[in-house]
């Protein structure tokens, strides 16, 4: 096995003790897509197939319950003292309001303040004392990533530490040249490519990383707001993949072949990325994108094949790119004032989130922590739900055991609403003009330009992305290759990852 860098710690070989795998969801050898395929889909060799078991063993921990004993499902209780001391500090409260304001007669208005002074006081208090219960079971992200031995780590990287997973080619596989680096979606974690990453890697002989964006995962939650955006995530994979290939080759570092794959909003921060340096891209895998490109000159408008879950438009409100298209053939004037409406939302979204951000961590509490919450949004991102795994759900459930998760996920949402630009000059460029070309258009120039080849894998039945904004993205994007597959929502990779491994595998071949 090739030494990596410090920091940078390839999956353990086996599980902790007492930890259990995770059932795996579908093999290499799963259904392939009656869709286009690419080239030809070799089967991977028994040694490939054990390096790729070896991969996912390292990962056990982290793919498992193994933390939900820890609080997942911790329904916190107020003890007698604590009901107690709630009542007493309502009881307080109100006594000295009532010695302050001191009512000769005390009318049915007064009595109904107090009472409802009385009422809040008594569900502060109680609120107060059943999320001290939760914070109890919290641990820092580097905590977490010692307890869990998975065989990850955190790696400085400007202002933060990412919490970065390594997989190696394995065992009796042929090496190459290809580093590649995955960036999940909204919600997710670095965990959404250990179904596909471990075969990958043992099928091409090619080491594969992937990291936490702050805001989700085990990275830190730094104060800063440039570790939360998108554009710096795409640096910090390139630094990822530098740092391994100089470790692979030795201190002066040597050529390798960088490959980026994002997931929905990881495709954006992938485009983000390529467009501000292309230099040394080999590829990239776009992955049921949130590049919209109904604003790409001769495409036709991407539409919706389904009715769109509120959730999931919420969800793609935030994760689009930050230059989301008008719709085509539409007047000059009508551009404009829907620039001009888009940059009033943002602003107002930015003060929203600073003024009310108490409302918005008690919100978030509220939802994050019930399991029938996250059981519903991804059944929305499934097409088959039968295929949604309990360990799956858990795996998405558990960043909310992370000290500080709260605070983290207010500062991403605040990071991206102002990476999509300032109030005024957005609406300098929305009056004057001129108006700047969308995320694909640049990324349309970017890959002409230097020919760096593509491949988008959409599901027909996303019904957060529409499957037809892929198919106008792919006709964009010169030589670029499209693989639709049926019967499958928004996460590919998880829903279905035999049949994304094979066809990510079967193009980076090709590279």
């Amino acid at each position: 096995m090739c030494s990596l860098p410090t920091g940078i710690v390839p999956c353990a070989p086996l599980p902790p003790r007492g930890v259990l795998l995770a059932r795996p969801t579908q093999g290499l050898a799963g259904r392939v897509s009656p869709h286009r395929a690419i080239g030809r889909h070799r089967m991977p060799t028994p040694q490939a197939a054990a390096a790729a078991a070896d991969g996912m063993a390292g990962f056990g921990a982290y793919q498992s319950g193994a933390y939900s004993q820890e609080g997942l499902d911790f329904q916190p209780r107020l003890s007698r003292t604590d009901v107690a001391a709630s009542a007493g500090v309502a009881l307080g409260v109100c006594c000295s309001v009532y010695a302050l304001a001191a009512p000769r007669v005390v009318s049915l208005w007064f009595g109904t303040c107090m009472a409802a002074l009385a009422g809040t006081s008594l569900a502060c208090t109680r609120a107060l004392l059943l999320e001290r219960q939760h914070k109890a079971l919290q641990r820092s992200e580097e905590e977490w990533v010692r307890l869990l031995k998975a065989g990850t780590s955190l790696v400085p990287f400007r202002r933060s530490r990412l919490h970065v997973a390594t997989f190696p080619p394995g065992t009796g596989s042929s090496t190459s040249d290809l580093r590649i680096h995955c960036l999940h979606g909204f919600g997710s974690a670095l965990h959404s490519w250990l179904a596909v990453g471990p075969h990958i890697a043992a099928a091409l002989g090619a080491t594969i990383t992937a990291h936490d964006m702050p805001g989700f995962g085990l990275s830190e939650r730094p104060a800063q707001d440039e570790p939360y955006t998108l554009a710096y995530n795409g640096e910090a994979a390139r630094f990822i993949m530098d740092e391994v290939a100089k470790s692979e080759a030795g201190a002066t570092g040597g050529p390798c072949k960088r490959v980026l794959m994002g997931h929905s909003m990881g495709a954006v921060s992938v485009a983000d990325e390529v467009i501000r340096d292309p230099q040394g891209y080999r590829g990239i895998v776009l992955v049921s994108p949130a590049i919209f490109a109904a604003k790409v000159p001769g495409q036709p408008p991407a539409r919706h094949n389904q009715a769109l879950d509120p959730r999931l438009e919420a969800v793609e409100r935030v994760v689009e790119a930050e230059d989301a298209p008008s719709p085509p053939n539409s007047k000059p004037w009508a551009q404009r004032l829907r620039l001009c409406a888009r940059a009033l939302q943002f602003a107002a979204a930015r003060v929203i989130l600073r003024l009310a951000r108490p409302f918005i961590v008690l919100t978030l509490r509220s939802r994050i922590r019930k399991k029938n919450f996250w059981r519903m949004g991804l059944t929305s991102a499934w097409y088959d739900a039968s295929r949604l795994q309990p360990e799956t759900v858990d795996r998405y459930r558990f960043p909310q055991l992370i000290r500080g998760w709260e605070t983290g996920f207010c500062r991403f949402l605040a990071a991206r609403f102002a990476e999509k630009g300032g109030l005024l000059s957005s609406l300098r460029v929305a009056l004057h003009g001129p108006p700047k070309p969308s995320q694909a258009e640049r990324l349309a120039e970017v890959v002409r330009q230097h020919g760096i080849p593509c491949l988008i894998v959409h599901g027909e039945g996303d019904r957060a992305i529409p499957a037809t904004n892929s198919r106008a993205l792919a006709q964009a994007l010169p030589g670029s290759k499209l693989v639709m597959l049926s019967q499958c929502g928004h996460v590919p990779q998880e829903e279905i990852p035999g049949t994304v491994a094979t066809h990510i595998s079967a193009f980076l071949r090709e590279l």
